[in-house]
């Protein structure tokens, strides 16, 4: 994918001394900075605490409550 950008004085002459420090190229200084700052697939997925919870053993399902539930008593989009 090809993207033009347009960056204001101060943020150019950052990239460029940037560029010149780390011995690389303009392009290979933004695609590191927009790979530290974007979120990667992984980091977008539920945290592992949420992945590995088995739930509460002694808890009963949510399910067992249905029979317990009262229709409302007015639409809520009437």
């Amino acid at each position: 994918m090809d993207i033009l950008l347009h960056l204001d004085s101060e943020l150019s002459h950052r990239l460029a001394a940037t560029s010149r420090q780390r011995g690389k190229p303009l392009d290979a200084v933004v695609l590191e900075a927009l790979r530290s700052y974007l979120p990667s697939p992984a980091e977008s997925e539920w945290p592992p605490e949420v992945l590995n919870f088995k739930g509460i053993p002694d808890m009963p399902p949510f399910e067992s409550y249905r029979s317990e539930l009262l229709p409302p008593k007015d639409d809520p989009l009437a």
